[in-house]
């Protein structure tokens, strides 16, 4: 986070079946682990993030592709529920630390980009 302008965050605790059997750290890493970073962003005034997501969050689909409009989000692990709700962390940094001077306007300073990586 030093010296940038952007954070990114790429790190996860990875694997749905491994979450199965033990969700704690997926948990405590996935969204603890988004939080931290959110925090050192807001201490050194950084406003924009890019945040990897998962395709995991959508859950599972009876028909259809996945789009990114979708609003039935409804992951079946704890991995992807760490995921979604690291997406959660996000946002909420981004309506918390984002509003400018009139907040009734929802315009943001903290910018957040949220990207679904689909692993084929």
């Amino acid at each position: 986070v030093a010296g940038g302008d952007v954070g990114v965050h790429l790190a996860a605790r990875p694997g749905v079946r491994a979450s199965l059997a033990n969700p704690t750290p997926y948990v405590e890493n996935n969204v603890g682990g988004t939080q931290v970073l959110i925090e050192e962003m807001v201490k050194r005034d950084i406003h924009r993030l890019v945040f990897a997501s998962s395709s995991s969050v959508y859950g599972s689909r009876v028909s259809g592709p996945f789009s990114e409009d979708d609003l039935a989000l409804k992951p079946v692990s704890p991995y992807a529920a760490s995921k979604l709700a690291g997406e959660h962390v996000c946002r909420a940094a981004h309506v918390t630390w984002g509003w400018v001077e009139n907040p009734a306007q929802h315009d943001s300073s903290m910018d957040e980009i949220h990207a679904r990586i689909f692993i084929c």
